[in-house]
């Protein structure tokens, strides 16, 4: 069976790349990451890292509004939120905690049409879920009979948990030099208000996207503060933003 190895641009989707790098033949995996334009530039590094230092190809996906994919390179990629913006503006409404649209139409699609125009007709989904995330296990897509591939996590049966995976870049020349918090999109609405609020006070130019997307779409990202009262509360009225709890999403993966 191919494998499509999806590297999130996270610490353990990367160690479980080099896994299965190494235990599986180079002509049955191929490697993809699928930019939003809402990484962290330091994630963006972390995966050009990755490909200099272990000297393997990892295929960039950006969403593409003609064919549902784009490739591009480290040096080429979105940094400004553009696929992202060009599905909202095509969907002509924001994604939601309710209406989660982002992750399929920016992230899953793009890789499905890349592979397929491959000419592959069945292949596996690795992702990088742990040991120590049954939840988010429990919820992986079993065998589904629509899609031509089927979603394994063998992080999660290897029993890998978060500290052997800091424990194994911390044995690395190179590491994904960011807090947690600013994984994966940076200001994702599904974060906690609390994350949301650090990175606000911490680096405030990355909040402006998503004020700007809200503006142009007349509603919000998440269903009780835009994220524009959202910076006005962290202002006036900090301790408000630190009491809800961050939703689980499948593309959030350290």
């Amino acid at each position: 069976m191919f494998t499509m190895i999806s590297f999130s641009g996270g610490r353990s989707s990367a160690m479980m790349t080099k896994i299965l790098c190494e235990n599986i033949p180079e002509d049955k995996r191929i490697i993809c990451f699928a930019n939003t334009g809402k990484e962290h530039e330091l994630t963006l590094k972390f995966v050009h890292d990755y490909e200099v230092h272990f000297s393997e190809k990892i295929h960039w996906i950006e969403y593409c509004e003609v064919n549902g994919y784009k490739l591009v390179e480290y040096e080429t990629a979105s940094r400004q939120g553009e696929p992202y913006a060009a599905l909202i503006k095509k969907r002509g409404f924001l994604p939601n905690p309710v209406t989660r649209f982002c992750t399929t139409e920016l992230k899953i699609r793009p890789i499905k049409k890349f592979i397929q125009s491959l000419g592959y007709k069945e292949w596996e989904n690795a992702v990088g879920i742990r040991y120590d995330e049954p939840s988010r296990y429990a919820r992986l897509p079993k065998g589904c009979a629509k899609e031509p591939y089927e979603t394994i996590a063998p992080l999660y049966h290897l029993r890998v948990n978060k500290a052997d995976v800091l424990k194994f870049w911390e044995s690395q020349t190179f590491n994904l030099e960011i807090p947690e918090y600013l994984g994966n999109c940076d200001m994702c609405f599904l974060k906690a208000r609390s994350k949301l609020k650090h990175i606000i006070k911490t680096e405030p130019k990355i909040v402006e996207w998503w004020i700007q997307q809200e503006n142009q779409t007349g509603s919000t990202f998440r269903n009780n503060i835009s994220y524009k009262k959202l910076v006005f509360a962290v202002k006036v009225m900090p301790e408000l933003f630190d009491d809800d709890t961050e939703i689980d999403c499948l593309c959030t993966i350290d």
